[in-house]
């Protein structure tokens, strides 16, 4: 405890990202890469990758990538937190078509 009444001392919680592992979130989300049937390349993020690949190949996910099915994965990064996802995205998409495609190959986490 510090010196506050009922306030925990919090300072190990951060010993894995000094160390350089990150530690998992507690509500942790991926971002992915899908390659659609016309060859375009979309990119999201989900909590379940693979329920949310289903549900774009059901025409029930992204409105971009209904009547594009078949899907292939090409990268999924995580687990990050919410807000580190959509960053990611966010930033993801303003990139040329061959740096995302390299980065999620070359990043991808095993989910």
């Amino acid at each position: 405890m510090t010196g506050q009444r009922g306030k925990a001392d919090r300072s190990h919680q951060n010993v894995d990202s000094v160390r350089g592992i990150a530690a998992v979130p507690d509500d942790p989300w991926w971002v992915y890469l899908v390659e659609c049937r016309d060859y375009s390349l979309y990119t999201g993020i989900a909590k379940d990758v693979g329920e949310r690949i289903c549900l774009h190949a059901e025409n029930k996910g992204a409105r971009y990538t209904r009547g594009r099915a078949p899907l292939r994965l090409v990268g999924a990064i995580g687990p990050v937190t919410h807000r580190e996802a959509l960053q990611l995205e966010a930033k993801a998409r303003r990139w040329p078509r061959s740096r995302r495609r390299c980065y999620f190959l070359q990043s991808t986490s095993i989910f």
